[in-house]
């Protein structure tokens, strides 16, 4: 069966609370474990989160991720940022 990006991500999300083992849950929506596997880790990889951001005066903001302190001076492109947290992230 084909489903869309919204089916997969509800299919995806489902398997955590399904209390099903990841075999049994894909036979179930007639998945096979190799796709349903390449797709969550797409998916999760595509998920950016969110951090609540105060910037000062002095144009500047710090945080952390995953123990990392990260500092940002003045404006900074989307994108580099981006692959900065990706990178903390998976550190």
């Amino acid at each position: 069966m084909k489903y869309t990006h919204d089916q997969w991500k509800e299919i995806i999300d489902g398997f955590e609370t399904s209390g099903l083992t990841m075999k049994e849950y894909c036979r179930k929506h007639t998945v096979s474990t190799s796709r349903f596997c390449v797709l969550r880790k797409r998916m999760r990889e595509q998920e950016t989160p969110f951090l609540p951001v105060i910037m000062k005066a002095e144009n500047s903001m710090k945080f952390r991720v995953n123990g990392h302190l990260i500092e940002i001076m003045d404006e900074v492109d989307p994108k580099l940022l981006s692959l900065i947290l990706k990178a903390a992230k998976y550190d």
